[in-house]
């Protein structure tokens, strides 16, 4: 009787119903894919996205478009905010600021991806047209109402980010994205108005370790983050090419010192050698309960002039303003 009843209903959902279903998976299913791919979780279906769906169904079609749109670049800030642990909407102009500076394989990448889901959105417009829109309001209810299922089942309602990914299956990008920023403010302790502390590092920096010795006329210390030294040494070794081939550079050392935290802890344990306790600064002064003698003042007094460069594009913390 129960497969009986099912394949009915199955008969009743029509060519284009089907279209339009597999659209709304495809969209959902592309963004699972780069969360999937970049290592961050989501919904599996965006509750942004099915109500752009719905306002398009009850006939409200320009604002259903400006709620996708809304909903796409929720899914964007999604990942962004878990990638990159301080990212805030602040940045935004920031960042699109310097997007340019991407890849050009990147940017068409990125105008074909879109471009697709405006073309699947626009086909959904006409599909929705002869879709009931009261079966997509029960359709919303009946996902909501699983969500809270799983949710409340692992009991943890208001903290998706606790959740296995398995049972993410339907709820708001937006309030993903304020929840992590709440567990990323306290993690770096942002939300605290106490000064910082610096605490001394245990194990020496990459710094101390290539000054340790005689010093030649000139230095230059190139300072990077990444993800691990590669282990292929060739790769290394192709990267820096350019300062081993120059016939003004010797004395040339490479290695990698094994440490975790935001960029700015990593600038202030090899120029400092010590580590702020949050990313809130009100007083920075060479005193030794602050900061103390960096690097830049030590080289000072032994008569060296220090001049300082940046690698990031200049449009990066604001620094054409400054």
């Amino acid at each position: 009787m129960i497969l009986q009843n099912l394949k009915n209903i199955i008969q009743t959902i029509d060519a284009p119903k089907w279209l339009l279903l597999a659209i709304f998976i495809a969209l959902n299913g592309l963004f699972q894919w780069i969360s999937i791919h970049f290592g961050y979780k989501r919904y599996f279906i965006s509750a942004e996205i099915f109500l752009s769906f719905f306002l398009v169904a009850i006939g409200f079609k320009w604002i259903g478009s400006a709620a996708f749109i809304f909903s796409i670049s929720q899914e964007i800030f999604l990942g962004m905010t878990k990638v990159f642990y301080l990212f805030n909407y602040s940045q935004i102009s920031t960042i699109t600021s310097f997007a340019f500076e991407a890849k050009p394989s990147y940017l068409a990448a990125l105008a074909v991806c879109s471009g697709i889901i405006a073309l699947l959105f626009i086909k959904s417009i006409k599909l929705l047209e002869s879709i009931n829109w009261k079966r997509v309001f029960t359709t919303g209810i009946l996902l909501a109402l699983l969500q809270g299922a799983f949710s409340f089942r692992e009991g943890n309602f208001t903290h998706p980010s606790y959740l296995d990914r398995s049972d993410l299956i339907f709820g708001s990008s937006s309030y993903f994205i304020g929840n992590l920023q709440a567990l990323n403010e306290q993690a770096f302790f942002l939300t605290s108005n106490d000064n910082v502390e610096y605490h001394k590092i245990t194990q020496p920096s990459a710094a101390s370790l290539s000054l340790s010795g005689p010093l030649p006329d000139k230095i230059l210390l190139i300072i990077t983050e990444s993800w691990g030294k590669p282990k292929d040494n060739s790769i290394l070794e192709k990267q820096i090419t350019a300062i081993t081939s120059n016939p003004h550079s010797s004395h040339i050392q490479t290695g990698s010192i094994h440490a975790v935290g935001s960029t700015i802890f990593g600038e202030f344990r090899e120029l400092c050698g010590k580590i702020p306790t949050k990313l809130k600064f009100k007083n920075i002064s060479s005193d030794e309960n602050s900061v103390g003698e960096c690097l830049p003042a030590l080289l000072h007094s032994k008569g060296y002039k220090t001049v300082s460069l940046h690698g990031a594009h200049s449009t990066m913390y604001g620094r054409l303003r400054g």
